[in-house]
């Protein structure tokens, strides 16, 4: 059951969180961390949801969308090569010349 969470659950709901991840609301980002809460609590019925979490060896939901997110930032617009990097050098020299 736990690898049919990771596996199928966890891709679906984790799918483009670098884009998303910073506009989600306290509320949101709760009841998305509900369904890993719930999935965990069929799997071990036996403890609280943070043991659950050390006991199956996975991060909160939360946790691992920052991750991601800090992932495709490092990756995808740190680079010097990446147009992403151009465009955010060229609106934080804007923003500090304001």
């Amino acid at each position: 059951m736990l690898r049919f969470c990771t596996t199928i659950v966890h891709p679906v709901v984790k799918y483009v969180c670098p884009v998303w991840h910073s506009s989600l609301t306290a509320a949101q980002s709760e009841k998305l961390e509900s369904l890993q809460r719930r999935a965990l609590q069929i799997i071990r019925d036996d403890s609280n949801y943070d043991m659950r979490l050390i006991l199956a060896k996975i991060d909160s939901l939360k946790d691992r969308r920052g991750e991601l997110t800090a992932w495709f930032f490092k990756k995808q617009v740190l680079p010097a090569n990446s147009l992403l990097n151009y465009l955010l050098t060229t609106c934080l020299l804007v923003v500090v010349l304001y």
